[in-house]
């Protein structure tokens, strides 16, 4: 689910990160329980999509890089040392 979700935001909710972190700042003075969209899968664990989306929406960088490269048969993701996220 977590890859879906991520997914999900990245090409959806992206545009509206800022409106985001104001509604999870509000949303925190409730105890919820459960969260259950119009459409998508329910969350019995809120906080995992809570927190989720506190980290996508944030505006802190993070020290990350991404090289992308594509591999026939593997060899060369054999010879790029990476780790994978």
């Amino acid at each position: 689910m977590g890859e879906a979700a991520k997914r999900y935001f990245a090409e959806i909710m992206m545009p509206f990160r800022v409106h985001i972190r104001k509604h999870l700042d509000t949303l925190s003075e409730y105890p919820l329980k459960m969260i259950a969209p119009s459409h998508g899968p329910i969350h019995t664990e809120p906080s995992f999509i809570l927190d989720a989306y506190r980290e996508w929406a944030s505006e802190e960088p993070k020290n990350l890089v991404a090289i992308p490269f594509v591999s026939m048969h593997g060899s060369t993701a054999k010879t790029v040392p990476f780790k994978s996220a």
